[in-house]
């Protein structure tokens, strides 16, 4: 087993890496277009509960979902079952837009199809993550966790901009809704065909003992090593150490994401609904842009300076949008241009997530343990949604403010107590390699 994980941690690049970097890329475009969509049908409910249902479901995604993926159906299996869940979802929804006219009936539908579609996308979320750590060589493994996970923020973008284009041009939320979902429904027909393609993770079939089939998915990648050399980390940190950093800083970054991505432009600027539309794309466009560049600084950035660069440039970019509340609130192009730059830290905080927690965490409970990570993220956001919907625009910035404050805590810790993962052995990364029999407990392996 060691020679073949040898072999995935040094392969060199080819025609199965793009498969799964192309299916986990698309998992994560159908996420932004399906969750902004959730979002842009605020203004036909204009309802506060509505959006708390809608920032609540993705737990039920990320804990049972996850689960499932680590105890029987894998990563590939995973895959098909919340592919059908979106689609169901997508479903119900264009019927509900289509066909159901009442208030009530038509926003129990909607959250009814939203939520099956949401539970699928957000159970990709940690299982794409886990799949990208055990699949990607060493040398390329945190571009690509920062890459592909990117494409949510570019599924948003394009989201957004196809609700602003076609409400330009129809005045209609009814046409506005209805070509996002067409985006999600082509999005889906191409995830099917390429997952169909991909390989099974090699590290969860040989932690399920399936060794014959841990061969024959080794035989799809690039059986030739490259002159990488991988090494161990030089110190062990505990499970729940690194759970309790990992969720703070999800806590931190989600909250700042959502709130300023979504929720802000619902409450204050949801009376145009074109204005509304620009405030999504614009933070998410920013989000985008600083995924790429995100991806280059991790080649060569230590993830430990890099954290601290994310949450603290976060907590600064919050400044000059409390300035321009206070000096210059009627300027939208003000406004939108100091978004792009915040949400392009929140997106550079993302990167720090999506880089440590697949790493983190052992293979038999990855996918399951990044999932739970997202769970007090989550269940507070949506319990702040509620909590600022009677907040003025000052106290939601201040909010706001605080949260990425929170969140440079735990960063500032692991840039003094963790390690350097560039080139680190996925096992030695995760703790799992210093679980294994043979080795005294807590003695890391050799740097």
């Amino acid at each position: 087993m060691a020679e073949m994980l040898e072999l995935v941690e040094r392969a060199k690049w080819g025609g199965a890496h793009w498969l799964i970097f192309a299916s986990t890329s698309i998992g994560y475009f159908i996420w932004g277009l399906v969750t902004t969509l959730g979002f842009l049908a605020y203004p036909q409910f204009h309802s506060v509960y509505y959006l708390v249902a809608v920032t609540l479901i993705p737990i039920v995604g990320d804990v049972l979902i996850a689960r499932v993926s680590d105890l029987s159906l894998g990563r590939k299996g995973t895959f098909f079952l919340t592919m059908t869940l979106i689609g169901v979802g997508v479903a119900l929804i264009a019927v509900d837009l289509l066909y159901v006219k009442a208030y009530l009936e038509k926003a129990a539908l909607m959250l009814l199809g939203y939520a099956m579609a949401d539970v699928g996308v957000e159970g990709e979320v940690p299982v794409a993550l886990t799949l990208l750590a055990e699949l990607t060589p060493a040398a390329y493994r945190e571009e690509v966790l920062v890459l592909s996970p990117n494409f949510d923020n570019i599924g948003a973008t394009v989201a957004a901009a196809i609700a602003a284009l076609t409400y330009s041009l129809t005045e209609s939320l009814l046409l506005e809704s209805i070509a996002v979902l067409t985006a999600a429904g082509v999005a889906l027909a191409a995830a099917i065909i390429v997952r169909g393609l991909m390989p099974e993770s090699i590290r969860w079939l040989t932690a399920k003992g399936r060794k014959d089939e841990a061969v024959k998915e080794l035989d799809r990648l690039s059986a030739t090593p490259s002159d990488v050399r991988v090494r161990d980390v030089d110190r062990l940190i505990g499970l729940w150490p690194k759970f309790t950093m990992l969720a703070v800083l999800g806590v931190s970054q989600y909250i700042t994401y959502g709130l300023m991505a979504y929720v802000v432009g619902a409450y204050y600027f949801s009376s145009s609904t074109l204005t509304y539309n620009y405030v999504i794309m614009y933070a998410n466009l920013g989000a985008s842009v600083a995924g790429l560049l995100a991806a280059w600084l991790v080649r060569g950035l230590d993830i430990r300076s890099f954290a601290v660069l994310a949450y603290g440039g976060g907590y600064l970019s919050m400044v000059p949008i409390m300035l321009w509340l206070a000096l210059a609130p009627n300027s939208m192009a003000l406004f939108y241009a100091l978004l792009f730059v915040n949400m392009a830290f929140s997106e550079f905080a993302w990167a720090v997530r999506t880089v440590l927690e697949p790493t983190l965490f052992p293979t038999n409970i990855r996918a399951t343990m990044i999932g739970l990570v997202r769970v007090a993220p989550i269940a507070l956001y949506s319990a702040l949604t509620y909590i600022t919907s009677s907040f003025s625009l000052w106290q939601f910035l201040l909010l706001n403010l605080f949260m990425w404050f929170i969140g440079y805590a735990p960063a500032a810790w692991w840039s003094g107590h963790g390690y350097d993962l560039r080139l680190t052995r996925l096992e030695s990364a995760s703790g799992e390699l210093h679980l294994r029999p043979g080795r005294p407990s807590g003695q890391p392996g050799p740097a």
